[in-house]
């Protein structure tokens, strides 16, 4: 029985409701066969692309290297029309490679934005926004050491903002660009603003993903605003409470918060929670060995261990 490109199409649709990514590659490739469509082969890339949000999949790296691939015979095809192809590019690769790929896309968006009713543009400027903090995060980590590096990060982020105001992710990275500038006071007040766009005490609505508020969180931190910082984590513990690293967090904010107050009995107060949070850190460690067969992250243990011998 021989199947139209139509009902390939509408089976692999059927396969990614049903959250089988790898049963739609199969439906799509014979679709391939058949009409060899960039858009086509653009899904077929999405679709080794989730899959390496399954768990247990069999062959992450060889379906990262098929999504890559699948991605450039779109390209190939068409170079002008869909800028998902290239920004999924940016998230597979490193470095220069990845800005190339980061840059093409947003060239793409640009143009297909320019034929869009305004109405149809709003949920794109936060495709665009994310493109660009993740420019941002590639030249503060692997191409830091560009003679552009830091002038990129500013020149990225002013746009971010004015493309996407509302998107906290867009201050949290501008943060970051301020702390590696040595400016604390500009980036406290860039990570108040993002914390402000979604944080309301006893509700968990229009809560960033876990990782963004634990990297939020090590942020206020650093620039020493350490309230904030325990108010985000317990929304992460609020959500998970077996998570090695909010627990290390939070001791270390506690000890922080210690180091600088002013009242004895505040003093002893935040020194007993940090000594809590740091010990049941010790004690996630004995469960996983136990019941899992893994363990806390060493650096995290090591750490903890010197602030409670301080502690002591």
């Amino acid at each position: 029985m021989s199947f139209s490109v139509e009902d390939l199409l509408l089976q692999a649709k059927k396969a990614l409701d049903a959250y089988e990514p790898l049963l739609a590659c199969k439906f799509l490739e014979r679709a391939f066969e058949i009409e060899q469509r960039h858009d086509i082969a653009s899904q077929i890339g999405d679709c080794y692309l989730e899959s390496l949000n399954m768990e247990n999949v069999e062959d992450p790296v060889g379906n990262t290297e098929k999504a890559k691939q699948w991605f450039l015979k779109s390209i190939e095809l068409e170079t002008d029309l869909g800028h998902s192809k290239y920004l999924n590019l940016g998230q597979l690769s490193l470095g220069k490679e990845a800005l190339h790929f980061y840059e093409r896309g947003l060239m793409v968006l640009v143009h297909e934005l320019e034929m869009m009713e305004d109405e149809e543009r709003v949920p794109f400027r936060a495709v665009y926004s994310k493109a660009l903090c993740a420019m941002t995060e590639i030249y503060m980590t692997d191409c830091c050491d560009e003679p552009e590096a830091e002038s990129k990060c500013v020149e990225y982020m002013t746009e971010a903002l004015k493309q996407d105001p509302h998107n906290p992710e867009v201050y949290q990275t501008f943060a970051s660009v301020r702390i590696s500038q040595c400016m604390p006071d500009e980036a406290k007040a860039l990570l108040q603003q993002s914390m402000d766009m979604w944080y309301q005490p006893d509700s968990d609505k229009n809560w960033p993903i876990y990782t963004a508020r634990l990297s939020l969180a090590r942020l206020l931190m650093e620039v020493g605003d350490n309230e904030r910082a325990q108010a985000v984590l317990q929304t992460c513990l609020s959500e998970d409470d077996e998570d090695a690293e909010g627990w290390y967090l939070f001791g270390w904010s506690y000890y922080q918060s210690m180091q600088q107050a002013q009242d004895p009995e505040e003093y002893d107060l935040l020194k007993q929670d940090a000594r809590e949070c740091l010990e049941h850190l010790f004690k996630l460690d004995e469960k996983l060995k136990k019941t899992m067969n893994d363990q806390v992250d060493p650096t995290l243990l090591e750490h903890a261990r010197q602030l409670i011998n301080e502690l002591d």
